[in-house]
């Protein structure tokens, strides 16, 4: 029998109108769900396990937070925030008595029942299901991978790809399927630019109601907060995601290098997202490297939606009357992207079909593409605005004649095509932007001209030389 099935994770206490149940993680009253913080959730059930006796916060501290170093007033406000909940939900205020200088006693009759175990299927957020639309190949894959309770094999989920190629909905996705399977889910975040070291790491420790003591240093502060996630893995399987990978700091790596080697029999799930494209960071693999002889790991790298997927999406996404000419323009100017497609469709749905030229690009395109693209290195940069001066469709040969380091053009065009900025067409050696809202914004944003020109001009001389040719 798992712990899941087990008789006292199945116990369901029922006090005054309100029921605790254990294996939802769920206080209700009269069915209906009360929202209560995690950590305000374990105190109630501790309390309530303890009932009939005086807990002093010394217990408290030691049972629910592990020990942890918390500020004076930690366990005064999740108490009050219990309380709280329970009133604005209109629930019986003398739940948990306060006596001066001593603790907390849970104060109201209580009765327990072992309450029917519930399965539940994993939910798909309603916001994610049109951007998952030609995604059935990688969420088989999460099904399969994702662990089950009985499963003590700690597991890292690597989502890599493109910016807006949907990373952040099927990691969600797979948070879904790790909640439905019991997991806990503690969510963080990655920031560039000022953030403090180890940010993501703070933020899983306010997932798990812990608190810093003020003026930690970073070796402590990662103690602590290793403690504190370790201590949230022994209670309950969890699932840790954290975006944005390629933003993290070095202590944040070391930090979660650090848990993957201490909670390896845990059963803990890390799911994690980064940019692989148009610069991938050589740090972010020798960080994967490291662990792939230890730790179960599935990486996924996510591609462009195929033609059909695309349309789809952008149909769903469009008034009828649109949806049937215009979508598989749509994909074919958005490369396949989830995120390009609605944005184009979402700047489409207040113009008419002859305001097509220019094609619409909505600010928050713009912003990305204006970040990817000013960290390309600038072989490449110059190869790309060679290609945007050509027609949709063109080989090696073509940029060379235009284009400048003709020595090392094989070698940048190929890895262009690694990051998914070109892409190889079904005729011949031709090659092609792989989204084509890249190439209009290349022409609109970077000087292609000088390009143009010399494209004109080796226009010109073919042109002549076939006349002459014929004349002849």
């Amino acid at each position: 029998m798992s712990a899941a099935d087990s008789p006292e994770t199945r116990t369901v206490y029922r006090f005054a109108d309100l029921a605790l149940s254990l294996t939802r993680r769920e206080l209700s009253r009269n069915g209906s769900p009360i929202s209560l913080a995690p950590k305000a959730f374990d105190l109630l059930v501790y309390l309530a396990r303890n009932r009939g006796r005086v807990v002093d916060k010394e217990e408290l501290v030691r049972s629910v937070w592990c020990g942890l170093r918390l500020s004076g007033g930690a366990v005064a406000q999740c108490v009050w925030t219990v309380r709280a909940a329970i009133e604005r939900a209109g629930g019986c205020k003398q739940i948990i008595a306060t006596v001066p200088r001593c603790g907390y006693r849970f104060v109201a009759p209580i009765t327990e029942d072992a309450g029917p175990h519930v399965t539940r299927s994993p939910s798909l957020p309603a916001s994610f299901a049109a951007s998952l639309i030609g995604r059935s190949e990688e969420l088989e894959r999460l099904e399969t991978f994702l662990p089950r309770l009985a499963d003590s094999q700690i597991r890292l989920l690597f989502i890599d790809g493109w910016p807006g190629i949907g990373k952040t909905e099927v990691a969600e996705r797979a948070c879904s399927i790790a909640a439905a399977r019991g997991f806990r889910v503690l969510k963080a975040r990655c920031a560039s630019g000022d953030a403090p070291p180890l940010w993501p790491c703070r933020q899983l420790l306010r997932a798990a109601e812990c608190q810093l003591p003020y003026g930690t240093s970073i070796p402590e502060t990662m103690e602590c907060i290793l403690e504190a996630v370790l201590k949230e893995c022994r209670e309950a399987p969890v699932a840790l995601f954290v975006e944005d990978l390629h933003a993290a700091d070095s202590a944040t790596l070391a930090f979660l290098g650090t848990f993957l080697t201490f909670a390896r029999e845990s059963g803990t799930t890390l799911i994690a997202t980064a940019r692989s494209a148009p610069a991938p960071s050589n740090r972010i693999g020798a960080w994967l490297a490291a662990f792939s002889s230890d730790v179960m790991v599935e990486h996924l790298t996510l591609r462009g939606l195929k033609p059909a997927h695309g349309a789809r999406l952008a149909g769903s996404l469009l008034p009828p009357a649109r949806a049937e000419c215009e979508a598989q323009q749509i994909h074919r100017y958005a490369g396949g992207f989830p995120l390009f497609i609605k944005e184009t469709c979402r700047a489409l749905s207040t113009l008419s079909k002859r305001e097509w030229d220019p094609l619409p690009m909505s600010p928050r395109i713009l912003d990305l593409l204006q970040h990817e693209l000013g960290q390309l290195p600038h072989d490449t940069l110059e190869l790309l605005r060679a290609a945007a001066a050509l027609d949709d469709g063109f080989t090696i040969d073509d940029l060379r004649e235009i284009a400048p380091r003709a020595s090392s053009l094989t070698i940048t065009c190929q890895r262009a095509l690694d990051c998914d900025l070109l892409e190889r067409c079904d005729i011949g050696r031709r090659v092609r932007f792989r989204c084509g809202l890249i190439r209009e914004f290349i022409r609109r944003h970077y000087v292609v001209e000088r390009h143009e020109r010399k494209h004109d001009r080796r226009n010109d001389v073919a042109a002549s030389a076939q006349v002459a040719m014929m004349e002849s």
